[in-house]
């Protein structure tokens, strides 16, 4: 199941992604590169609050599922 999830959100990623091209292609000639950028980071901003909430995803912790910063650091470097 998790699986057709993860599948369903690369679509609709795909499909999101595909819409704001064509819309910054359209508007290319009327509005600035800034103007542009403004309006994809507003409509970011707006999104992702009701994005956050219907997904009822909560803020993460500040040493990512750790028990303490040194373990967290353990992790980390271990990493590399």
């Amino acid at each position: 199941m998790q699986s057709r999830i993860g599948i369903a959100w690369m679509v609709a990623a795909s499909l999101f992604y595909g819409t704001m091209n064509i819309c910054v292609k359209l508007s290319g000639p009327h509005l600035t590169v800034w103007q542009t950028a403004f309006g994809r980071f507003i409509l970011g901003v707006c999104f992702m609050p009701i994005l956050i909430r219907l997904l009822r995803l909560e803020k993460a912790d500040e040493n990512a599922g750790c028990s303490s910063h040194a373990e967290f650091q353990e992790r980390s470097l271990s990493f590399f």
